[in-house]
This record gives structure tokens, C-alpha cells and sequence, in this order.
């Protein structure tokens, strides 16, 4: 006859677990918040885990991550008393002249459907273009808008990326402390295995995080010295905008030069023309000399793959989904191959 005690026990624990699951899931939104701050905190963790480990070389880490702050705050103020200016009149004034880039695309249109019947082009073909030239301008003011609508509710989430900074520090500051608890926690059986899990998920989100951040820098300079030397307006925007979706591998950069081609398009065929060929001349010196310099390691996917994946995270959570489908896939992938490995071993 089992122990009443220990079924009392057993029932018991599994009612609560059954309560923490519920609970969960009636509060979903409330725990998906938390993990965003905590992916944000890892995140800024991670980029700034070498320099924390660089200064500690030369000092105590108290004083270490003490000198940290100052730096990071230091390059904050550079940020908005010299760029954020620049940010803010660009915006504003996108956002005043829109109703007149509206009408320029309304007479690109006009002129056009002009050409087109001069040209005596079969009614039949002139129907079909003009309906997606409509279609096209549709597209295009929502897009604007959508982006639009994407950058104030960045700012919205400012307070939360602010959160999730102080608490990347408090990750870096006492990241033995952290490790000590995980390492606590694990199950003495699975420990080792565990523990070799989380170095190699350590290894290539260092790696992945701070190269792409590195490559999207690069490009989002690059591009705005490109756009401002061909007299492009709002370059500084556009060039953030453009190294921004540089982290998307193999779509970003397609999807961060539509708005420079948009406005280009909208300033006049020269511009236009111009704008491609400083895009392209920017990806060809990503694609041929700053991604084979810095890039000195292989994610493994064949681009097949990270094309269906991106798919995956944009069906699942929209653009943004794009941006950490790779990273959440390589970190799955380690996790399934352990996991595979050890019960083959086992059974072997």
C-alpha cells in the first residue's frame, strides 16, 4: 500500500503546478512583457559583456562596471544632444510634407495614364496598369503610415527598453551570482549536460548579436553618408533605418532600402536612379568586404532554411518576428541536438 503521506504530497504539488499553469495562461500578456524585458537586459548583457570584461582587466569589478555606466550614460547624452535633434527635425518634417508627397504620386500617376494614351497603349493593358499603379500607391501610403505607426510605438516602448538596460546591468554586475543560482537549480544528473547546453547557446548568441549589431552599424554609416552625398532628404532616418533591417539576414537589406527608394522615387528620376546605385554599392561592400571580415563563423543553415524560418517569424509575430527567428532557432537547435544526443547515448 503506498504512503498516504507521500500521495497527499504528490497530489498536492501537482495541484499547484496545475494553478502556476493556469495562472500563466490567464495572464499571458503579463509574462510575455516580463520575457521581453528580459530578453532586452540579455541583449544589451550580451553586447556589452567584452568591454565589462576588458576594463576588469584593470580594475575591481565594482569600479568596472562603475567606469560602464559612465560611458554608457556618456554615449547616451551623444546621442540626444547631437542626434536625436537631427532625428526629430527629420521626422517632423516627413510627416509635414506627406500630404504633398501624396499628391506628387497622385500626378506621377496622372502623367502616366497621360503617356499611356498617347501612346495608344490597348485598353485592355492601360486598365491593367493603372489598376496596379493604384494598387501601388495604396501599397505606398500605407506602408508610410504603418512605419509611421511603428516608430511611435518604439517610443512608447521606451520605458521598457529602459527597465531592461538597468537590468542588463544588474546581469552583468552580478552575472557569477546568476550563474551560481542556475548552476544550483539543475539536477546534479543533468547538470553536465545542461551546463554544456547553455555554454554553447552562450557561444553563438555572443557571437551572432554582436557581429550583426556590428555589420548593421556599418551599413546604417555607410548608407547615411551615401544618402547625404547625393542630397537624399531625411538621410539620417533612412541610414537607420536601412541598418536597422540589416539584422534580417537576406531580406533586411531589401526591406530597409524601400522607404530611401520611396522617397527617392518621389523626388525626381535623377534621385531615384542615384538611390538604387548608392543601395547597391552599399550592399556590395557588406556583401564582398565587412560580412566576410567580421563574420568569422558559420551559423550552419543553409540559406533554404533561414528563408523558411523568417517566413515561420513573420506569419507568427509580423515584422518584428524576423529579427530574432534566426537566434531563437540556432538556440532550438542546440537544445533538440543535445537532447537527441544524450538519449541515443543513453540507450547505447
Amino acid at each position: 500500500m503506498k504512503n498516504p503521506r507521500g500521495l497527499f504530497s504528490l497530489i498536492l504539488f501537482s495541484l499547484i503546478i496545475i494553478f502556476i499553469v493556469i495562472f500563466v495562461i490567464g495572464h499571458i500578456s503579463v509574462f510575455l512583457n516580463l520575457l521581453k524585458l528580459v530578453f532586452y537586459a540579455l541583449t544589451f548583457a550580451y553586447i556589452l559583456l567584452p568591454i565589462i570584461e576588458f576594463i576588469e582587466q584593470y580594475m575591481q569589478p565594482s569600479k568596472a562596471i562603475l567606469l560602464l555606466i559612465l560611458l554608457v550614460f556618456l554615449v547616451f547624452l551623444l546621442f540626444i544632444f547631437l542626434f536625436l535633434p537631427i532625428l526629430n527635425r527629420e521626422i517632423v518634417s516627413f510627416i509635414n510634407k506627406l500630404p504633398a508627397y501624396a499628391t506628387k504620386s497622385k500626378q506621377l500617376c496622372e502623367k502616366i495614364q497621360e503617356d499611356m494614351e498617347l501612346l495608344e497603349f490597348p485598353s485592355g493593358l492601360k486598365k491593367t496598369i493603372l489598376d496596379k499603379l493604384d494598387a501601388l500607391q495604396t501599397e505606398i501610403g500605407n506602408s508610410l503610415f504603418s512605419y509611421m505607426q511603428k516608430i511611435i510605438n518604439s517610443v512608447s516602448q521606451t520605458i521598457d527598453l529602459a527597465i531592461g538596460i538597468v537590468l542588463g546591468f544588474y546581469f552583468l554586475k552580478d552575472r557569477e551570482y546568476f550563474k551560481k543560482i542556475i548552476f544550483d537549480i539543475i539536477p546534479r544528473a543533468i547538470r553536465r549536460n545542461t551546463l554544456k547546453v547553455f555554454k554553447e547557446i552562450d557561444k553563438i548568441l555572443r557571437t551572432f548579436i554582436r557581429v550583426q549589431i556590428l555589420i548593421s552599424l556599418i551599413i546604417s554609416i555607410l548608407s547615411t553618408i551615401g544618402f547625404m552625398i547625393i542630397g537624399l532628404q531625411y538621410a539620417l532616418t533612412l541610414g537607420f533605418v536601412c541598418g536597422l533591417f540589416e539584422i534580417i539576414p537576406y531580406f533586411g537589406p531589401f526591406l530597409g532600402a524601400v522607404p530611401a527608394l520611396i522617397i527617392a522615387a518621389l523626388s525626381g528620376t535623377n534621385k531615384f536612379i542615384w538611390t538604387i546605385f548608392t543601395v547597391i554599392l552599399v550592399q556590395q561592400i557588406e556583401g564582398n568586404i565587412i560580412t566576410p571580415q567580421i563574420m568569422g563563423y558559420s551559423i550552419e543553415l543553409h540559406p533554404a532554411m533561414v528563408i523558411l524560418i523568417l517566413w515561420v517569424g513573420k506569419a507568427l509575430f509580423g515584422i518584428g518576428g524576423m529579427f530574432f527567428a534566426v537566434p531563437l532557432f540556432l538556440i532550438f537547435r542546440i537544445i533538440v541536438r543535445n537532447v537527441y544526443t544524450s538519449i541515443v547515448s543513453n540507450r547505447l
